[in-house]
């Protein structure tokens, strides 16, 4: 079963529609590198929208399993 997306949720900044003809300005956003920058962001509610809703379709589809770190280990890193 493929995992469907849920970011169809665009703000209306990013879009018009007059009268049957949908119109798009693309956009020059950078994409933060890091949580942190995520969150000091001017468009921050936005990045925290997109990272709920992946974080909620990871859930949903049992991406991962939490488990207990054997001793002597070392956790990997992840972004």
């Amino acid at each position: 079963m493929m995992r469907k997306s849920e970011h169809g949720k665009f703000p209306r900044r990013y879009f018009q529609i007059k009268e049957k003809i949908f119109l798009c300005t693309p956009l020059e956003v950078e994409k933060p590198t890091s949580f942190q920058e995520a969150v000091d962001s001017p468009n921050h509610e936005e990045w925290m929208d997109a990272i709920r809703d992946e974080m909620n379709s990871m859930v949903r589809n049992n991406i991962w399993e939490l488990v207990d770190l054997p001793t002597q280990h070392k956790s990997i890193g992840n972004k």
